[in-house]
């Protein structure tokens, strides 16, 4: 048994080994056509052409009997194994692999012949000689005999080590990136919600001032006329300041979202909207009781529903949007998700083109910084629909 196993398999052909299978191909046809005439011959170009391929292709092919005992392997599997072909057939898998990787074949072999189904797996194999991890794709399948009986099986095996290795590290450098990207928005939101209580503490103190002064001045003036109408201008543009300022402070970073929750902020930001954008029907549909869940996941759910209402003012045309909120069981895993639904009868838009804002993106970062899934569709005429799934950790 060879267990230094050789995976250096290529999946292309170079010109030269292509060349040479040409040859070998036209050579045994031109044997079998010198040597046998009429239809035989017609069928031993066949099989010629058959072995030819079966020894000369990259890719490791075994027939195994009923007893998964091989019958027959081409050069690919021979070079794969490290002994000749002959050397191979009438052996067991645990003949040539070690003890731990045949165990795993034998069971999957055994598989596929009490199912008669194919099956593929994915293997670790013992690390080359460079200690790096080395995976096969292992694809198995069923034959049969000329009545139609299973005869035993057939399979291949792949090297996709180079394809696994470069997966893995894209896996975590995906991993990497949601980290840095939950970073940066922790850090957002902290500045946000320090920010907001610096503009409420400071100039919430302001403004009372200039509302106390404003009513002193109010009893001095008496009943003069053009002084009362200046104080009532000064009255008018503080309360408007308190609005923008209420309304700045609501973008930044809503305090009903840490003193309420998720469910009654969404409310009164819904009244909020209402009052201000009166021409568009807003519905809010929350089908769940979303008290308990994680901070993170409810600043993400409120930052995404504000981006979407704003692209809706300003850009859609809607005179309608829907925005439902539900729990979904995941029946194989144990994890819930909260499923957000965004739906506009606007003006749509192509989302294949580029867009000049960066709102849509920031929605999809934060969804998928949250392992959560994130589909845009719209199309010109037919309105917007934005759906999230973000994993409810906190549940």
């Amino acid at each position: 048994m060879n267990t230094g196993i050789n995976l250096k398999m290529e999946m292309f052909e170079t010109n030269e080994q292509s060349n040479t299978t040409s040859k070998k191909i036209q050579k045994n046809m031109f044997q079998y056509n010198r040597k046998i005439p009429g239809r035989r011959r017609d069928d031993c170009i066949q099989n010629a052409l058959k072995s030819t391929l079966f020894n000369e292709i990259p890719l490791a092919i075994f027939y195994q009997d009923l007893n998964l005992r091989y019958i027959s392997v081409n050069q690919a599997f021979a070079q794969f194994v490290g002994q000749p072909p002959e050397n191979i057939v009438g052996k067991s898998v645990t003949d040539l692999f070690p003890a731990e990787q045949a165990e795993k074949l034998q069971a999957s072999y055994k598989l596929a012949l009490k199912t008669e189904r194919k099956l593929t797996n994915i293997y670790q194999w013992p690390t080359n000689d460079h200690g790096e991890n080395l995976y096969l794709s292992i694809f198995i399948a069923p034959f049969y005999d000329n009545e139609g009986q299973i005869a035993g099986l057939v399979g291949t095996h792949d090297d996709i080590s180079h394809s696994m290795r470069a997966s893995l590290v894209n896996n975590n450098l995906l991993r990497e990136n949601r980290l840095l990207t939950q970073k940066l928005f922790s850090v957002q939101e902290d500045e946000r919600r320090s920010l907001a209580r610096d503009l409420h503490d400071e100039l919430g103190q302001w403004l009372i001032a200039i509302q106390t002064e404003v009513e002193e001045i109010k009893k001095i003036a008496g009943k003069n006329k053009p002084l009362q109408s200046s104080i009532r201008a000064v009255q008018k543009y503080a309360k408007s300041m308190h609005k923008v300022i209420r309304s700045m402070l609501q973008k930044l970073r809503p305090v009903l979202l840490d003193t309420l929750g998720l469910t009654l902020c969404l409310h009164e930001q819904k009244k909020d909207w209402g009052t201000r954008h009166p021409e568009i029907d807003y519905e809010l549909i929350i089908e769940d009781d979303f008290k308990n869940i994680d901070e993170s996941i409810s600043i993400i759910v409120y930052r995404i529903i504000q981006e979407a209402l704003n692209n809706v003012c300003l850009h859609a045309q809607a005179t309608k949007v829907q925005i439902c909120l539900s729990c979904e069981k995941n029946e194989y895993v144990n994890l819930d998700h909260l499923c957000l639904r965004i739906k506009d009868n606007g003006v749509g838009f192509d989302p294949n083109k580029n867009t000049k804002g960066y709102g849509l993106l920031g929605m999809r970062e934060r969804a998928i910084a949250a392992c959560g899934d994130f589909t845009l569709r719209s199309k010109p005429g037919e309105g917007t629909l934005i759906l999230a799934k973000l994993p409810l950790t906190g549940r």
